[in-house]
């Protein structure tokens, strides 16, 4: 955590065109932490408390590419990943996709090795790295080769070690440092090898309808200590090429209307007490496709929850 971190030009293109976005007082963002996770609000409020995070978050957006970005940014510790869940994404087969065949690859944040596990049942050489210990030592029971180390470490420790390809999936927006994540980054890729990452969307459904979990503009994730950066293609696009990518693929995560609408029939009878499997089959049938009616114009130009980027090193 670096609260002496101000933020004076864009993190991704470096314009100092930028404009405040809004504030947020850091007490709001703890309170809203203690409905989710108790143990991460009360982290948060030690952090206030101690005068390791400001009193206010500050979020500004750049002019000229677009990017949100916490100023100065201030990221939780590891103890704030110790409930992170680890599951199958969208966009993992889009990267397999991706993939030259046989390829050595890196996972940057690889929990549980879900990823990892899918990669190696395709035939790729997969590494993994990752501050939880508790998700590293889940990865080594399955027999993936997974270590707790950063990005500096992995260079120190295994220093002929390079890669194909590097992946990391809802990592850059937690990342405080992004100017020293890439050059520790080029360290390890040689020419030609591909990065494909993924973030959250900000087109994400979840922004239009969780209004529960907002605390200004967006979702309580979406704020320091937890989320620093809010992507788009463009601001993808100045960081990838000022550190010798190109990028060759931006993707949207199709919107899932039916999946969406049953989420929010869930939680509304969660509040209430009860669960969708009470209801019989008719019962859940009418519930959801009221929903969806209800929900349909204002989710016309929502997406799914992330964005998928492929890069080529240059």
């Amino acid at each position: 955590m670096n609260m002496n971190s101000q933020v004076f030009c864009c993190p991704a293109c470096k314009s100092r065109q930028i404009n405040s976005l809004e504030s947020v007082p850091t007490s709001e963002i703890a309170k809203f932490w203690s409905v989710t996770s108790l143990e991460s609000g009360e982290q948060l409020k030690k952090y206030l408390d101690s005068g390791k995070a400001p009193s206010t978050v500050d979020m500004a957006k750049c002019c000229d590419c677009g990017l949100e970005f916490a100023t100065p940014m201030f990221a939780a510790g590891e103890e704030w990943y110790t409930e992170e869940i680890y599951t199958m994404r969208w966009e993992f087969n889009k990267t397999l996709e991706d993939l030259k065949p046989g390829s050595e690859i890196l996972e940057i944040g690889c929990g549980e090795g879900v990823f990892l596990d899918l990669a190696v049942r395709e035939g790729h050489s997969a590494l993994g790295v990752d501050f939880n210990l508790g998700a590293i030592q889940l990865a080594k029971a399955k027999g993936l080769e997974v270590y707790c180390w950063n990005l500096k470490e992995l260079s120190e420790r295994l220093p002929s070690r390079k890669f194909d390809a590097v992946m990391f999936f809802h990592v850059i927006e937690h990342i405080e440092d992004l100017e020293t994540f890439f050059q520790e980054l080029s360290q390890i890729m040689p020419t030609g090898s591909s990065i494909h990452f993924s973030c959250p969307s900000s087109n994400r459904w979840t922004t239009q309808f969780e209004t529960d979990r907002k605390v200004g503009l967006r979702e309580v994730w979406d704020y320091p200590p937890y989320h620093q950066t809010r992507w788009n293609p463009v601001a993808t696009d100045k960081i990838l090429s000022r550190f010798g990518w190109k990028l060759q693929k931006s993707l949207e995560e199709p919107f899932d209307w039916r999946g969406m609408s049953t989420y929010i029939v869930s939680k509304e009878l969660a509040a209430k007490g009860l669960e969708l499997s009470v209801l019989s089959p008719v019962e859940r049938k009418i519930k959801i496709a009221t929903k969806m009616v209800k929900t349909f114009m204002p989710s016309i130009k929502c997406s799914g929850m992330s964005m998928y980027y492929q890069a080529i090193r240059q």
